[in-house]
Parts: C-alpha cells; sequence; structure tokens
C-alpha cells in the first residue's frame, strides 16, 4: 500500500470528523482560540491513534468492532446532533431564553472517539499487509484529518455567525444523518 492510497484512506476517514467539526463550529461559533484547535487537534490525535490500536489489536477483535461501530456511532452522535437541533429550534422560538452551546473537553473526547471507530476497523486490514509501515501511514492518515477538520473549522463558524440558530439546527440534523448513517452501515 502506497502513500496516495494511505492519503486517500485519511482523507475517506476524515469526512465524519470533518462534517462534526462544521456541525460544532456552526453551533459555538465563538469559541476561543484553544477552544477551536480542540477540535481538529482530537480529531486527528484519534483519527491516527485508531487505525494503530487496530492494527495491534489485529483481528482477534474485528468482528466485534464491526458490530458495535454503528450503534455506538449512531448513539452518540444521534444523541449529540438531536440535542443540539433542539437547542437550535428553542432558540428561533424563544432567544432570550437560549444559552449559547458551551464547550467541554468531554465532548470533544467522545465526538473524537466516536468519528474515529471506522479508523479502528481499517487498522485492523492493516494487519494484512506486511510491508506496509503502520506508524508513518497512521500518522498521515491523523495530518490529513487535521487539515480537512481545519478547513471544516472556519467554514462551520462562518456559517454559525452569519446564521445562528439555523445553523445550530443544521448541524444538528448533520450529526443525526452521520449517526443514522453509521447505524446502517
Amino acid at each position: 500500500m502506497g502513500v496516495l492510497e494511505i492519503l486517500l484512506i485519511g482523507v475517506g476517514l476524515s469526512m465524519d470528523a470533518f462534517a462534526v467539526t462544521i456541525s460544532n463550529a456552526m453551533a459555538m461559533p465563538r469559541l476561543t482560540a484553544l477552544e477551536r484547535w480542540a477540535f481538529p487537534l482530537a480529531f486527528g490525535i484519534f483519527q491516527a491513534l485508531m487505525p494503530l490500536i487496530g492494527y495491534l489489536a489485529g483481528s482477534f477483535f474485528a468482528g466485534y468492532i464491526e458490530q458495535i461501530a454503528g450503534i455506538f456511532t449512531f448513539i452518540v452522535l444521534g444523541a449529540l446532533g438531536a440535542n443540539m437541533a433542539r437547542e437550535g429550534v428553542k432558540g428561533l422560538r424563544h432567544p432570550e431564553e437560549v444559552e449559547p452551546k458551551s464547550f467541554s473537553m468531554g465532548l470533544v473526547l467522545l465526538q473524537a472517539v466516536a468519528t474515529s471507530i471506522d479508523a479502528l476497523a481499517v487498522g485492523v486490514s492493516f494487519a494484512g499487509y506486511v510491508s506496509l509501515a503502520v506508524g508513518p501511514a497512521c500518522g498521515l492518515i491523523g495530518v490529513v484529518t487535521l487539515g480537512i477538520c481545519l478547513v471544516g473549522l472556519e467554514a462551520g463558524r462562518r456559517l454559525g455567525l452569519a446564521f445562528g440558530a439555523k445553523a445550530q439546527i443544521a448541524g444538528g440534523l448533520i450529526l443525526v444523518i452521520i449517526g443514522i448513517r453509521a447505524l446502517l452501515g
């Protein structure tokens, strides 16, 4: 497996993290610089670590990982997205009663794990490639995810500032759709 293939795997794996980053930035457009960077960094780190863990676990856990990945992602992103959309609707109806969505490292880590479960399964498949340098491959996947999420961060921030509660509803619906897609496989 060559660099181009690893880059393409990185792009494919980063799409959920990209969409979640956009959703977060739309719902929380006024994050501090440190808070903004937390999402791309966490997503990049987890997208790099999960294939490595999958590779090390090998085929022992492959069936189990495949069975729970969609369910876990659906529960986490579905619940977060539904709550985000509900808060956005509340913001449209009664803007004076809504507190802005707040940042927490728990949220960042939960989303990072949920969006990187599929990378764990990819890592299991890496075990079949004898000549693959797994460490650099995983690092490249993480860097690709970081870069793509930085783009999503700025796009989401601009949308959030421009559209307010409507952007929060859209972001919530994006998370729910990603969760449903993960559940359906």
